[in-house]
């Protein structure tokens, strides 16, 4: 267990936030932006390395007749943050006896259910292999527990085990859906993620980004500009007409008085 002091160092021990954008690319089906950021703490016993996200924005992706892709609905959010313990995938490493550790379990998942199934779990656990790859390749991996509460139907049973066993895991369970799942060492493991549905966003894409939520804010002032146009020339349109049916009002009454006016009086 983690010290106060090592948990704030774990937090503050940050790398620069990067932008991933996940989605299925399925016409009218949500794309999601999130911040990602590594944290790590690190002594002469022990490292712990810990993959965090957090939501920025959601968009709904829709297709023009022609093919090409917009998004509409965009949803941003306020005040983005990484929440301790939510949507965070960690790994424990023990110097001392070479081994390492995923989880707990409530530290290798992703927390919000709209943001599960797009990829971002395999995407933050290839993260981690990669760094376990890197700095402790020949050092044994323990093996973690499977839970029944990710397991409550057999279609949620079936997508958690896929998970680690495409991560290159060996999966154990029984048939109420406990389990373990382990390897023998992190070379063991993939560090390959569905880049169908993760895409990374570089400085350039995010320059591109920026350009276009600004070519947008400039269309939609022009278009806000055409429609107070077309209000004003309605206004005048519409004060035309009304002077025009008071005009008319006032010629039929002027002919009503006309009228009775011409009208032979009777004689008694």
């Amino acid at each position: 267990m983690l010290s106060e002091s090592a948990l704030e160092e774990l937090m503050q021990s940050a790398s620069p936030i990067w932008l991933i954008r996940a989605s299925t690319k399925a016409s009218n089906s949500p794309a999601y932006t999130l911040m990602v950021q590594s944290f790590g703490y690190e002594d002469e016993y022990s490292e712990i390395r810990a993959i965090k996200i957090a939501l920025c924005q959601k968009d709904v992706i829709c297709k023009h007749e022609d093919g090409t892709v917009y998004f509409k609905n965009r949803t941003i959010v306020d005040k983005p943050e990484f929440v301790y313990l939510y949507n965070t995938f960690q790994v424990v490493v023990n110097k001392r006896q070479k081994r390492i550790k995923f989880g707990p379990s409530g530290n290798i998942l992703i927390s919000s259910e709209e943001l599960r199934g797009l990829g971002i779990g395999s995407y933050c656990m290839s993260k981690l292999v990669g760094f376990l790859q890197l700095k402790y390749p020949d050092y044994h991996i323990l093996s973690g527990s499977l839970s029944h509460v990710d397991a409550r139907t057999l279609a949620e049973q079936a997508r958690r085990d896929n998970f680690y066993k495409n991560r290159g895991f060996e999966v154990l369970v029984n048939d109420k859906g406990i389990g373990k799942f382990s390897a023998s060492s992190p070379m063991k493991l993939s560090t390959k993620f569905n880049s169908e549905k993760i895409f990374e966003m570089n400085q350039l894409h995010l320059l591109n980004k920026i350009n276009e939520l600004n070519d947008e804010k400039d269309s939609q002032a022009k278009i806000i500009v055409l429609q107070r146009e077309e209000l004003d020339r309605e206004k005048v349109n519409y004060q035309k007409l009304t002077n025009i049916n008071k005009y008319y009002q006032r010629a039929f009454k002027i002919l009503c008085q006309l009228k009775i006016q011409s009208q032979p009086q009777s004689i008694i």
